[in-house]
Formats: structure tokens, C-alpha cells, sequence
């Protein structure tokens, strides 16, 4: 949808949200989900040279190594 917030709303009426969280959680889930699925060790994809991509490879890092995951490599 292009054209700005506003063009969503043509009614001005909201009639939905999306909720994102932001890329530090994200990333901090995946690693939890990925320890809940028994694994022991992880290899760390960035899908891009982008903010957005790095910052959730970051933060799956961060919160791998904290949770007691093993960080494979990165790439």
C-alpha cells in the first residue's frame, strides 16, 4: 500500500493494526525457539547487508550465547 498512512485509511476510519515487534525481539525469540526445539548449536544467517537484517541477526547472536547456545559461525 503506498501513498503514505493515511491512504490505508481512506474512510479515516482504523480499521486494523499490525504489531511488530522490534528486531531485538525478534531475534531474541528465534533464539529461544530454536533452544526449544533441542538445539545445542547454531549457525547465524544475515539474509542481507540491511539495518534490519543485521539487526536481527545481532540480537539472535546476542541471545543465543546468553541462553547457552553454541554460535557455530555466522554468515
Amino acid at each position: 500500500m503506498g501513498g503514505g498512512p493515511e491512504a490505508n485509511f481512506p474512510s479515516g476510519q482504523r480499521s486494523f493494526v499490525r504489531v511488530l515487534p522490534a528486531d531485538d525481539v525478534q531475534g531474541a525469540a528465534g533464539a529461544v525457539f530454536a533452544k526449544r526445539q533441542g538445539a545445542r548449536s547454531v549457525f547465524v544467517l544475515n539474509d542481507c547487508d540491511c539495518v534490519y537484517g543485521q539487526g536481527v541477526a545481532t540480537a539472535f547472536r546476542t541471545a543465543a550465547e546468553r541462553i547457552g547456545l553454541r554460535v557455530a559461525g555466522t554468515a
